[in-house]
């Protein structure tokens, strides 16, 4: 699905980076940044599919915000079946989901955005170029640090999204995500 979508907004990535927000709005998503967004969504489900609501203070910080919008953006994307549909936001109704629905559909939608955010192609060929750049003599623990560092510049994102998408990937393991970064 990850590929869908990059495919279809192909123009949308400059190098490592992907243009989120642009790949939002090319679906007829507005995103808003609000004070105390959480009386527009019920936990991470959005009232109104045809917005996304960030908390303003995020976008000081566009990892995290970038983070969160495409996490959000997933969200509806697989919530409402978009790409399936092929309806607007606008014509959609809102939904309520029962906990495993939502519960679901969130692991789906944080799985999906860390395929958008960094196409499998792309992160793997920085993951590899940062192990071939570490320093010598490094230790497991440290070239994880050392790639997870400077993946999160290239890509633009939070630590927590890098090392999800590394573990996907299984480039490291979620005993080494517990051992090295907790």
């Amino acid at each position: 699905m990850a590929e869908i979508i990059l495919n279809r907004d192909a123009g949308r990535r400059d190098g490592c980076l992907v243009d989120i927000e642009g790949i939002v709005k090319d679906f007829g998503i507005t995103p808003q940044l609000r004070r105390g967004f959480r009386k527009c969504v019920n936990g991470r489900w959005p009232i109104d599919p045809r917005f996304i609501f960030i908390e303003e203070s995020h976008a000081k910080h566009p990892a995290l915000y970038r983070s969160h919008l495409a996490g959000d953006f997933c969200h509806i994307l697989l919530g409402y079946d978009l790409l399936a549909s092929g309806e607007t936001p606008e014509k959609l109704q809102q939904q309520t989901l029962a906990t495993n629905e939502y519960l679901k559909i969130n692991k789906d939608a944080q799985y999906l955005a860390g395929a958008i955010l960094f196409p499998k192609d792309i992160f793997l060929q920085k993951w590899k170029e940062c192990l071939e750049g570490a320093p010598e003599k490094s230790n497991r623990e440290e070239l994880l640090y050392y790639c997870e560092e400077k993946l999160e510049t290239m890509f633009c994102s939070t630590r927590n999204r890098i090392l999800e998408r590394a573990i996907d990937l299984n480039l490291m393991t979620t005993e080494e995500l517990r051992e090295f970064f907790t």
